[in-house]
């Protein structure tokens, strides 16, 4: 790193900055962050308690063009809601390279203003005397959070936040990540992935998850372990994957594709650094001719996207797209337990 690199991470604990500054960028990770103020009371309590913040190294929707520098949305469940932030890792270095600040300012900058904006909305629609839980973001629209991101001054009072880690270091980015960044772009997806226990049979079989009283995670799960079932659990489990797949599909056609388009890609070789994004519109070069300006600056994308691929010529393919995602079908869709 240099010397202004270095300075990115000055004010982060020492094992943050480390695993920021070594992000995993060639793999599909993420890294769960604590973010904290002290002094917040009443309803901006409450809400600082549901943000989780996680910094990404792969954008599911980077073959898209004008990616924005980080997504949120709303989750809601049976156990309540959470606020989520995705920050993608060069997203947010870049921002502090170009803003002449820290890491840490981008991150509160970003989180910040979902905090005082999801308070004030809390304290609107029923008054602050209501004592907000994780119920009371309950019912709102998945992508209502993503118009805060947009903000940034919102979060100005609330000071200099404290910022730790949560997870034990990068983990795998999941259906879960991939379906909140879809769902900031595309809106809800009624995917339901509540635990699966299926209705016991008549006659048990030796060996069958479902008729030991198993419960399954969805899709995954479930899909993973109709192979060690009785027929008629692998009949039941079946019927549960294609009505909750034809929900979501049904719930949001676009946003399902996506998720789905994703999922296919998940343990497929990507562009770091956001290069697809910049590169998104490369395509419509066989159409419009660019002009030698924009023809030069999609060039230097293309070696410097080539230079994270040397003597992997094939790897360099997929992650331009210029192999069909078919050939990969078995590896990615049937593997997150999306197709059966």
């Amino acid at each position: 790193m240099t010397a202004t690199d270095e300075q990115l991470y000055t004010d982060l604990p020492d094992e943050l900055a480390h695993l920021l500054a070594t992000a995993p960028v060639t793999e599909k990770k993420l890294l769960e962050l604590d973010i904290a103020w002290t002094g917040l009371t009443g309803v901006q309590a409450r809400m600082a308690e549901l943000l989780r913040v996680f910094v990404i190294t792969w954008d599911p929707l980077e073959r898209l063009g004008a990616r924005p520098e980080g997504f949120a949305t709303l989750n809601v469940d049976a156990d309540g809601s959470e606020i989520v932030v995705y920050v993608p890792v060069w997203s947010m270095v870049e921002a502090a390279r170009t803003q002449r600040t820290t890491v840490l300012a981008v991150l509160a900058a970003m989180a910040g203003p979902l905090i005082v904006c999801a308070a004030a909305r809390v304290v609107d629609a029923a008054g602050e005397s209501s004592k907000p839980s994780r119920q009371d973001t309950r019912g709102r629209r998945a992508d209502d959070a993503g118009d805060l991101l947009a903000r940034r001054a919102a979060g100005a009072a609330l000071g200099s936040p404290t910022v730790g880690v949560v997870s034990a270091g990068w983990e795998d980015i999941g259906l879960g990540a991939i379906t909140d960044i879809v769902q900031h772009t595309f809106g809800p997806v009624d995917l339901d992935r509540s635990p699966v226990e299926l209705a016991p049979v008549a006659l048990r079989h030796a060996g069958c998850p479902a008729c030991a009283g198993r419960r399954f995670g969805f899709p995954a799960d479930l899909s993973e372990a109709q192979a060690t079932m009785c027929p008629t659990h692998q009949a039941k489990a079946h019927t549960v994957i294609r009505s909750r797949l034809a929900r979501a599909t049904a719930s949001n056609p676009d946003g399902w594709r996506a998720i789905v388009d994703a999922s296919a890609r998940i343990d497929l070789p990507h562009l770091p650094n956001g290069l697809a994004t910049q590169l998104a519109d490369a395509a419509d070069g066989m159409f419009v001719v660019p002009d030698p300006a924009q023809l030069a600056e999609r060039a230097s994308l293309v070696v410097q996207a080539a230079s994270w691929f040397p003597g992997r010529a094939h790897d360099f393919a997929v992650a331009l797209a210029r192999i069909s995602m078919q050939l990969f079908r078995p590896h990615g869709l049937a593997a997150t337990g999306l197709v059966n």
